[in-house]
């Protein structure tokens, strides 16, 4: 009964230390791969929209007319994806120029419509990222609803244009939802052997413990039955000597007499 409550309180301890440290563990890779999947994509925008802003400024300096670069980008970007990345242009009073969308064109960006966080979490309105007319980026988050995304606006030199590039967040958070899952079957997997691996582990060097136990149990008893042999065959000795002496004594008895 002792011993599998010692199995049973084994058991329970090292669960516990798997359950902490991989739930420690599991939480802070899953932390910082969304850390490092949100920057890889806010670079990808921000190298992508600086691609382009850098193709307007050529054309810029080309002498193309500043309607025909627009209308160039607009059928460029026109009916692409929007669900996932795409690129769009503003302008520094917060109005939309292009969009993959043709119906956003002309819509006025106000202070209500979202705020951008950026790395060093701090906060501010998207139409003020716009006025402010500097490339910059972070997470967007639309007020109206729980809509976010990943922006980044590269300003056009010598032009009011703000080129940016969206991310859907919704996508992204299913990727790393998913990616999570696995981390966890990965885990669970894990955790089930280190806990089972262990446990056997213990109960084998249990075993060999009691077997080394019971030798040395058996070793002693061996020593001790010799200890009892020879004390026995001491004994005997002793009585067989004590009777010599005896038998001695009464043989020179009547000797002495006669000699008197």
């Amino acid at each position: 009964m002792k011993k599998e409550k010692l199995y049973i309180l084994i058991l329970i301890t090292i669960t516990t230390l798997v359950i902490v440290s991989g739930t420690l563990s599991l939480n802070y890779l899953y932390s910082t791969t969304k850390q490092s999947l949100l920057q890889t994509q806010l670079q990808s925008g921000k190298r992508e929209s600086r691609e382009i802003a850098k193709l307007l400024e050529q054309q810029l300096a080309s002498g193309i007319d500043k309607n025909t670069i627009i209308n160039n980008l607009q059928k460029s970007i026109e009916n692409t994806d929007t669900q996932s990345e795409f690129i769009c242009m503003y302008n520094t009073n917060g109005i939309e120029l292009c969009h993959p969308d043709p119906a956003h064109i002309g819509y006025v960006i106000t202070n209500n419509n979202s705020t951008i966080k950026d790395n060093t979490n701090q906060e501010t309105s998207f139409k003020a990222l716009l006025n402010q007319g500097q490339s910059n980026g972070g997470v967007r988050v639309f007020n109206a609803t729980d809509k976010t995304e990943i922006i980044y606006v590269q300003n056009v030199k010598n032009t009011d244009w703000m080129v940016a590039s969206h991310a859907n967040m919704h996508l992204i958070e299913n990727q790393l939802q998913q990616l999570y899952y696995k981390f966890l079957v990965a885990y669970i997997l894990s955790g089930i052997l280190i806990i089972a691996g262990c446990f056997i582990a213990v109960k084998l060097m249990k075993q060999k413990m009691e077997h080394e136990a019971a030798t040395e149990k058996l070793q002693l008893n061996t020593h001790l039955h010799q200890l009892q042999a020879l004390n026995q065959k001491l004994l005997s000795n002793q009585q067989a000597l004590e009777l010599q002496l005896q038998q001695n004594e009464e043989s020179k008895a009547p000797l002495n007499k006669e000699r008197i």
